[in-house]
C-alpha cells in the first residue's frame, strides 16, 4: 500500500515538473530574446569606441559574461580564421546554435548580411533596426509567458493527478 502511493505520489510530481519545464522553456525564450537585444546596443556601442575588425568586434562580445552562452559569436571566429567570410560563417553559426530562438534565427541572419559592408553609421542603424525587432519579440514572448506559463504548470499538475486517479 505505501509502495501504490509512494508511486502515486512520483506520479503527481513528474506531471508537474514536465509542466515547470514547459514554463520554464517560455522564460528562457523571453531572457534570451533580451540578452540578444542588449548585445544589439552593445555592439553599437563597442563598434563606435573601439572601431577595428569584425572578428575582434565578435571576441570582445563572445568574452563578455552576459553573451557568453551564445556559441555562434565562437564560432563565427573559428570559421572566419578558416578563411570562411563574414556573412557565411555568421549564417552557418547561428543555424548551429541550439541556444536561439527560431525567431531570432531570421532577424540575426539579415544582420549577418549587412554588417562589415557598409560605414560605421549604416551599421548603427542597422543594429538599431535589429535591437528594436528583438525587442519587439522580447515583449511579445513575456507576453506569451503570462498567459501560458501558470497554464504549463497547471496543466502539468493536472495531469499527474489524472494519470494518478486512473491507476488508482
Amino acid at each position: 500500500m505505501i509502495l501504490k502511493v509512494l508511486g502515486l505520489i512520483l506520479i503527481i510530481l513528474c506531471g508537474s515538473l514536465s509542466g515547470f519545464l514547459y514554463s520554464n522553456k517560455l522564460k528562457q525564450k523571453s531572457v534570451v530574446l533580451k540578452k540578444l537585444s542588449n548585445m544589439m546596443q552593445t555592439l553599437q556601442i563597442i563598434m563606435e569606441c573601439n572601431g577595428g575588425t569584425i572578428q575582434r568586434l565578435l571576441e570582445i562580445l563572445y568574452n563578455m559574461d552576459e553573451y557568453n552562452k551564445f556559441n555562434f559569436l565562437k564560432q563565427t571566429q573559428n570559421l572566419m580564421s578558416n578563411s570562411e567570410s563574414f556573412s557565411v560563417a555568421w549564417k552557418k553559426s547561428i543555424k548551429a546554435d541550439n541556444y536561439l530562438p527560431t525567431e531570432s534565427v531570421e532577424i540575426l541572419k539579415v544582420l549577418g548580411d549587412k554588417l562589415g559592408n557598409s560605414d560605421l553609421n549604416s551599421q548603427k542603424f542597422i543594429l538599431n533596426q535589429s535591437q528594436i525587432q528583438l525587442e519587439s519579440l522580447y515583449k511579445m514572448a513575456g507576453e506569451e509567458y503570462k498567459e501560458k506559463g501558470r497554464l504549463y504548470q497547471k496543466i502539468g499538475l493536472l495531469i499527474g493527478f489524472a494519470t494518478a486517479i486512473l491507476l488508482c
